[in-house]
């Protein structure tokens, strides 16, 4: 389930069932999770920019680009705190 979700929510209901599970190994999958997230996160940020992008459609562009950005960046923060809640448990 944490290997390959697509959205944090889709995680929720497997959080009350942490109990079941070995933590440390828990916490080492959702690493690799926020590895691909950081990644992701990396190719927003290093975008060459919008010039291929025809002027009428630079603006929407970088509206769902700053989006596509901070919606990777809370999700990797809140997959962070997780690792901390079952590394402290």
């Amino acid at each position: 389930m944490f290997q390959n979700f697509t959205s944090i929510t889709s995680l929720y209901s497997s959080l009350l069932f942490l109990d079941k599970v070995d933590k440390h190994e828990l916490a080492y999958i959702i690493e690799e999770s926020i590895a691909r997230l950081e990644k992701k996160i990396r190719l927003i940020e290093e975008r060459p920019g919008f010039s291929e992008v025809p002027d009428r459609y630079r603006d929407s562009a970088l509206f769902i680009s700053e989006h596509a950005y901070q919606a990777l960046s809370n999700d990797a923060n809140w997959l962070r705190k997780l690792v901390e809640h079952l590394r402290s448990a």
